[in-house]
């Protein structure tokens, strides 16, 4: 049950990172007066060019934890995948 619960939560935080990346990226690409000065949500552009940075490495070190808790599930479907 515990590692039920650990999935659980890498996954939940993964996904979390997820929508923070992509809504900071969709942000900076396409609110254009961020780049004049102009705040977007109280937040300059510097700030979310430093969130979607900051988030983005958090949620890749997040992704190479879930990758390693499934190692053994990899291992078994890529041997599974190669023998046929």
């Amino acid at each position: 049950m515990a590692s039920a619960k650990v999935n659980y939560v890498t996954d939940f935080v993964m996904f979390l990172g997820f929508l923070i990346v992509g809504i900071s990226g969709v942000i900076l690409l396409f609110w254009r007066n961020l780049a004049e000065g102009k705040a977007f949500l109280y937040l300059s552009r510097h700030t979310w060019l430093n969130y979607h940075k900051w988030v983005g490495l958090f949620f890749v070190i997040i992704v190479v934890l879930h990758f390693a808790f499934h190692w053994k599930w990899v291992v078994c479907m890529t041997k599974s995948v190669f023998k046929k």
